[in-house]
């Protein structure tokens, strides 16, 4: 009865001695295995080209090709295992056998016993590693389809932001202009008897609207830096950089280093994307002075370096299990790996932080 064991696997023996391979064949169609039979090893690697096969049983000795070159010739062409077989034990060691590629290393004579038990082994360490192949190649596979979900969003992402700031700009933006103009004429047609009481109510209105414009622009600008689209990421960092100083009192100090022509659009937002979670996580964290910005173009790669001279912290800890990055450089790594780019973070305590990415043109 055919088992587990048994069920899909395909043997190959490989002897010069018809009488040898003839009952190795029998040992293996007796207890239910699938075989076929080569007179040398010439003979066994044109029937490997045919066929699939996921075990080879060979003799050593053999004219022309012998054994162990068609152990190292397997390992090499095939994904098949091997078990060698012979009477002239002292040639080799057990561990040189293995060294060469073989499975496992059976002395003769042959008791058809143990060749069953040696040959399940190899086969249940066989079936071990196609299950645990089978399920990294799942899991790349689900990685990668996760990692397009995740581009595909942050793309989304940027498009409704790109929409949003429109939206703010074209309706909510000219509204409160056309507003702004309407209290100005207002004011001007109150009588010199009424203005008097009308004049504090007009005022803190129009200052009002002056400040939601400058709340709308705000808003625009964390939804779309201002000039990215159309001057590029020079422009959107040098713009975010000022911003930035202005909001948290640190010096900001940008170097641009042979970026003269510009990267596709999705790169760059990447970049600033990336540029802008780095300011945050300074501007919470690093109770830094200053902050060092460095965008350099060489080789047909970009590289952006941020550094801010603040305390610090020990990298190493983000790595180690159980450990959580922190949202901020998870954020920042997910965003470099969708730029198929380099992402690192070096940082001591004391001695400030240096995020850097990096990707080709």
């Amino acid at each position: 009865m055919e088992t587990s064991d048994q069920k899909g696997y395909r043997i190959l023996v490989v002897d010069d001695e018809r009488s040898m391979r003839q009952v190795i064949y029998q040992m293996l169609q007796y207890a239910g295995y699938d075989c076929l039979i080569a007179a040398n090893g010439s003979s066994a690697l044109e029937l490997m080209r045919d066929n699939p096969i996921d075990v080879v049983i060979t003799d050593i000795v053999m004219p022309g090709i012998d054994g162990i070159e068609l152990t190292q010739r397997i390992k090499k062409e095939f994904n098949a295992d091997v078990i060698v077989i012979t009477g002239y034990a002292k040639d080799y060691s057990f561990g040189q056998i293995i060294e060469k590629g073989a499975s496992d290393f059976i002395k003769k004579p042959i008791r058809a016993n143990e060749l069953i038990v040696r040959l399940k082994r190899v086969l249940r360490e066989r079936a071990v590693l196609e299950d645990r192949n089978r399920a990294e190649k799942a899991l790349i596979a689900s990685e990668s389809q996760l990692r397009a979900l995740a581009t595909r969003m942050k793309e989304m992402e940027e498009d409704l932001r790109k929409e949003l700031a429109r939206e703010l700009h074209d309706r909510v933006g000219q509204n409160l202009t056309a507003l702004s103009i309407n209290l100005n004429v207002l004011k001007n047609y109150l009588s010199c008897e009424s203005i008097g009481k009308t004049k504090r109510i007009l005022d803190e209105s129009m200052e009002l609207v002056v400040e939601t414009a400058e709340h709308i622009r705000d808003v625009m600008a964390r939804l779309r830096p201002v000039g990215l689209d159309d001057y590029g990421l020079v422009a959107a960092i040098n713009w975010y950089g000022e911003r930035f100083s202005a909001w948290t009192g640190m010096v900001v100090k940008i170097h641009v280093e042979g970026y003269t022509n510009r990267l596709p659009i999705s790169l760059e937002t990447g970049f600033f994307r990336i540029a802008q979670e780095a300011f945050t996580n300074i501007a919470k964290h690093a109770q830094a002075n200053n902050v060092i910005v460095t965008l350099k173009d060489f080789d047909g790669r970009v590289r952006l370096t941020i550094f801010d001279d603040g305390k610090g912290f020990d990298a190493n800890i983000i790595h180690l299990p159980g450990k959580d990055a922190g949202w901020g450089i998870v954020s920042m790594k997910e965003r470099a790996r969708a730029l198929n780019g380099i992402f690192r973070v070096n940082s001591e305590p004391g001695k400030g932080t240096t995020v850097l990415v990096e990707v080709e043109r």
